[in-house]
């Protein structure tokens, strides 16, 4: 199945049909199953255009700027690279949540970061390389996250600055929303990473001092 365009506002209508085309294109068929969604725009007041594209596990927003980034074989040749980049999320798991606020979908703050309902996304065994710093329990507890604050981004294989950057915008995310409505929930975090149509990858895990880890430390877990 074909991505569905849903925006599409480039002024010139053979420029409109080219660049969209070559987006398609780089996406290519995807299963029957999956939603993936294509949003090109050209503002009113600027001379570039933008293109988003989401899709499951996949998020990505790139300005194009004059006349050679705006050509259709290098529109195309981003979004291949884009789609050839590891999928990346930090999740920050929410208990004092009511539910009924997502019985319509995630809810977006950004283009990258959102409040997600993640149940079923985890398994205890994704857990189980750090059975020496998280007990049964706490394991379990992380493998049975229904709802987390999300932040979605790419990255190469090499964990690094990216994760780390991920890690301070939800810190301080979370802190607004505690800001808001104080809770007894606790930061901490799950990094996870998933090549396209790869199979996903818990990375580094996160839990503050009293949360179980050994001698009451705050510590950051890698794989």
């Amino acid at each position: 199945m074909r991505a569905k365009v849903v925006e599409n506002t480039i002024a010139m209508p053979h420029d409109a049909a080219a660049v969209e085309r070559a987006v398609l294109d780089a996406i290519g068929e995807r299963p029957d199953d999956q939603t993936w969604a294509v949003r090109i725009s050209e503002p009113s007041d600027r001379s570039d255009y933008i293109i988003h594209i989401e899709g499951p596990g996949f998020r990505w927003r790139q300005e194009f700027f004059g006349p050679l980034e705006q050509t259709p074989s290098f529109v195309f040749d981003e979004v291949k690279r884009a789609l050839g980049r590891t999928s990346r999320k930090t999740i920050v798991p929410l208990q004092s949540i009511e539910s009924n606020l997502l019985s319509e979908g995630p809810l977006r703050l950004n283009e990258e970061l959102s409040v997600e309902k993640v149940d079923g996304m985890f398994t205890l065994e994704h857990f189980n390389v750090w059975r020496d710093f998280l007990d049964l329990r706490s394991r379990k507890a992380l493998a049975g996250t229904r709802f987390a604050l999300v932040h979605c981004y790419h990255g190469d294989e090499v964990t690094g600055r990216k994760e780390e950057e991920s890690k301070d915008l939800l810190f301080l995310a979370f802190t607004c929303l505690r800001l808001i409505k104080p809770t007894k929930d606790r930061f901490q975090f799950i990094q996870v990473k998933q090549p396209e149509r790869g199979v996903l990858d818990v990375v580094s895990v996160f839990r503050e001092a009293g949360m179980t880890l050994p001698a009451d430390t705050t510590e950051v877990v890698h794989a």
